[in-house]
């Protein structure tokens, strides 16, 4: 084959690869992300809400329990399969469970660890709601309590209904998951570890509040539970802090007339066409160098 057709071979190729890496190259940095809708990061309950968390099971996400007003939930994992059914991974106390995308979009709010600080920097704060077990008795022994199972209609719990197949005695809970509020009467939900014939059973479901003898966890609700008060007091110091700051005039960009700036045209289209002349340039003295005539050899 001949040195021409090579070089003609060769042209289109450069020329082709040059317009395709300028164009494709803004498209490659936004691909670089995994598509989560929102960012991720540390999520907290408005303050007038209650989030309602969802056993992690894609095939039928379930409500278990919700989360009070002001504590958090944190989103780290976006996963495009759960995304397209409307939920969103989260964790909470240390579970991962399901949040509705409609409820983590209007019932929540991002924590912004740029103003606020690191949540583990805050000395003292919770991002769960946790109770003891013990605290719901004060202390004391209580036997023959009724378990509830929840009754779910389109995944939110409708009803609660006592399981007559088991009852427990206090001590023999071993954990308190959390509390739902359903129908005006909250419910506890927790693990236990029940003896029979010798032989220790696991037990999870849900007690009510009108079987625990303290009194503030007998009459709480889901939007009664006591705010995170170590975080929103941090958040309102701060907040006042960086309020009285005096006002920084920003420094002006150029084209910002309002902050002093010059009058130029700084747009993504100057910057287009800019661009787009050099890329033409570029491939002009490509296809001259391709196709510069060789030297003739000398006869001999």
């Amino acid at each position: 084959m001949t040195r021409t057709y090579y070089r003609l071979l060769l042209a289109p190729i450069i020329v082709a690869a040059i317009i395709l890496a300028c164009l494709l190259a803004p498209d490659i940095a936004l691909a670089e992300g995994d598509g989560s809708p929102i960012p991720y990061g540390d999520y907290m309950v408005n303050a007038d809400a209650a989030l309602s968390l969802y056993k992690n099971d894609a095939g039928a996400p379930s409500e278990l329990i919700q989360a009070p007003r002001t504590y958090i939930v944190t989103y780290s994992r976006y996963d495009a399969t759960l995304y397209t059914l409307g939920y969103f991974s989260v964790n909470y106390g240390g579970e991962e469970y399901y949040v509705k995308i409609n409820d983590m979009q209007s019932l929540c709010t991002r924590y912004d660890s740029s103003r606020y600080g690191a949540l583990s920097d805050i000395a003292g704060v919770k991002t769960a709601y946790s109770i003891a077990a013990s605290d719901l008795f004060s202390g004391d022994s209580k036997n023959d309590i009724s378990v509830y199972q929840a009754t779910h209609t389109a995944g939110k719990i409708s009803a609660m209904s006592p399981d007559s197949r088991v009852t427990i005695n206090s001590p023999e809970i071993d954990s308190v998951k959390g509390m739902v509020t359903v129908g005006g009467a909250t419910y506890y939900r927790i693990h236990a570890t029940v003896s029979v014939f010798g032989q220790n059973i696991s037990v999870d479901g849900y007690i009510s509040a009108a079987d625990v003898t303290d009194p503030l966890f007998k009459s709480m609700s889901i939007g009664s539970a006591p705010v995170n008060d170590k975080l929103t007091a941090h958040i309102a110091a701060k907040d006042e802090e960086l309020n009285n700051k005096p006002a920084v005039k920003p420094t002006p960009e150029p084209g910002d007339e309002n902050n002093g700036g010059d009058k130029q045209s700084t747009s993504n289209n100057l910057e287009r066409i800019v661009l787009s002349i050099i890329i033409g340039v570029l491939c002009v003295a490509v296809v001259i160098l391709i196709f510069r005539p060789g030297r003739k050899k000398k006869n001999s």
